[in-house]
């Protein structure tokens, strides 16, 4: 009853890129409209070349799209290195790596003596992050090889998520009730749980240890085939006794 009554009314009125007003307020459901970044690139046909402005650097990085040209993002280690830009990309590694310093994520350790002791590789992943103005962030993350994980480094990996249809009529019910909604971010969602078992990592290029150190995961490291999973597991504990 209810329930269909408000799908088919969110069905009739809402559309996945406008607002909705809902007595006499205009409510975004932003926890369902995906909104698209603008690519507000600005691009030169005839040479194949973009200039994005580089958020807090104050400067123009020409970002080339011609064919067999240097891609957007280092894909490997020797891209990142031979790059104009290899300073921004140096500083978001910094970033990161004081971000999962900062959350207790691993710590350095002896290099364990038993060889059986489960034993992951790391990478980085680069990215260009095209904010709503224009600029371009640079993003470095540091992640587990989860496709080189052995089975017997993890257990359960199904993470629940909600479908399309659900969050459609939650947000109708909203609107018919003149609830406000909101969208929020958490940050370093993944590596706010705990690993589950003892898992020792080895650091990608760019990142040095002395000899016979290595670093033991505290918690749930992007890439980790268990991590989802994981920080579904706590959120769903912390709402549950949130009540």
């Amino acid at each position: 009853g209810r329930l269909r009554t408000a799908y088919c009314s969110l069905v009739e009125h809402v559309r996945p890129s406008k607002l909705t007003v809902c007595k006499n307020a205009v409510t975004p459901l932003l926890c369902y409209i995906c909104l698209s970044t603008v690519n507000a690139l600005s691009y030169n046909a005839s040479s194949g070349v973009a200039n994005a402005r580089v958020a807090g650097v104050g400067l123009d990085v020409p970002i080339s799209h011609a064919p067999g040209s240097m891609p957007l993002e280092p894909k490997t280690w020797k891209q990142r290195c031979s790059r104009p830009d290899t300073e921004q990309w140096h500083q978001a590694e910094i970033k990161e790596w004081n971000t999962l310093m900062s959350q207790d994520v691993f710590e350095v350790v002896d290099l364990p003596n038993d060889r059986d002791v489960p034993f992951i590789k790391s990478r980085w992943v680069w990215k260009l992050k095209v904010n709503l103005d224009g600029t371009v962030t640079y993003k470095a993350r540091l992640v587990a090889r989860g496709d080189l994980q052995d089975e017997d480094t993890y257990d359960e990996t199904y993470l629940p998520t909600s479908r399309a249809v659900g969050w459609r009529t939650l947000c109708s019910i909203g609107c018919q009730e003149g609830h406000f909604f909101r969208q929020f971010d958490i940050q370093c969602a993944f590596v706010s749980a705990d690993i589950d078992r003892e898992l020792y990592m080895s650091l990608p290029q760019g990142l040095h240890l002395p000899p016979g150190k290595c670093v033991r995961l505290k918690k749930s490291l992007y890439g980790t085939k268990q991590a989802g999973r994981l920080y579904y597991e706590k959120l769903r504990d912390w709402m549950l006794a949130y009540g």
